[in-house]
């Protein structure tokens, strides 16, 4: 483990693309995303993604997830500016967010995709899922941390 650890301490990176889906484990992610930009010194590029239709049972469903999407990535962009951390957002309304994400990292010229890990059992999940981050990991060039938090009890 120390490897791994010694192995990000040393990477150069200027800039890391974080995705967020809305739920706890992609906020939890994002904020640790947002301590170590602050620790490197990188700017952060928050890719939101909130479903068109919502998913759920009427359209009151779609407005409450979007709106969880923006509330969750406006909260990103409140610890990066604490953290005097440059920060862009962008709220994408997706059914393929692994290849918004492939795109923006190469158009963008991302030194690492910081995704959270898929949800463990009894936790809510969105879009970001392991179908989701294998796509990721299997077409890019840069490196992939998949961030596991679990909540506070």
């Amino acid at each position: 483990m120390s490897l791994i650890a010694d192995y990000v301490d040393r990477m150069i990176v200027n800039t890391i693309l974080v995705a967020v889906d809305g739920s706890p484990a992609s906020v939890r992610a994002a904020r640790a995303a947002v301590g170590f930009a602050s620790d490197h010194v990188s700017k952060v590029i928050v890719l939101a993604f909130s479903q068109r239709d919502g998913g759920g049972d009427g359209p009151g469903n779609a407005s409450s997830g979007q709106d969880v999407v923006q509330d969750s990535a406006y909260l990103i962009g409140e610890c990066a500016l604490r953290a005097r951390i440059p920060c862009e957002m962008d709220i994408l309304h997706s059914r393929r967010p692994a290849e918004e994400i492939i795109a923006e990292a190469t158009r963008r010229h991302c030194d690492l995709i910081w995704l959270p890990a898929p949800a463990e059992e009894g936790e809510e999940q969105h879009f970001v899922d392991a179908g989701m981050a294998v796509e990721v990991l299997g077409k890019v060039d840069v490196p992939v941390m998949l961030f596991r938090s679990r909540a506070l009890a």
